[in-house]
């Protein structure tokens, strides 16, 4: 079980260089090179692979940080702050690229999704 301490997670929001590396990494050069892939895939399958790659790390990534006796509160972090970020910047980066392949992407219903799935009971969680 990770032993988690918010005390320590506080601190690490004070790293803003490795955050930004973070963000960049994972919302300008990933979606940049799963474009550039799915550009050889055909624009069903391209577009399901950059949805795919847009996604930002999941808790299973901590596992790993856990094993390679990584900074687990820097990845708690990273993780937390993707997943906010991710919200509004997915819809908008898989628009703008279905938009450049013709392929209709229903955005509105994805971020409806986005709320129900993740801000709904983020807000709920925080209320109870």
């Amino acid at each position: 079980m990770v032993q988690l301490r918010t005390e320590a997670l506080g601190r690490q929001l004070k790293l803003w260089k490795k955050i930004i590396i973070s963000l960049i990494c994972v919302f300008i050069l990933f979606p940049l090179l799963a474009i550039s892939v799915a550009s050889k895939l055909g624009p069903q399958f391209g577009i399901g692979f950059v949805a795919a790659n847009l996604v930002p790390a999941s808790s299973a990534a901590l596992g790993y940080v856990l094993i390679s006796a990584g900074n687990v509160e820097l990845a708690t972090a990273l993780i937390l702050i993707d997943i906010i970020v991710a919200i509004p910047a997915l819809p908008v980066i898989l628009g703008l690229y279905s938009r450049s392949i013709s392929v209709p992407v229903p955005i509105g219903t994805i971020l409806i999704s986005l709320t129900e799935i993740l801000i709904l009971p983020l807000i709920a969680g925080q209320l109870t």
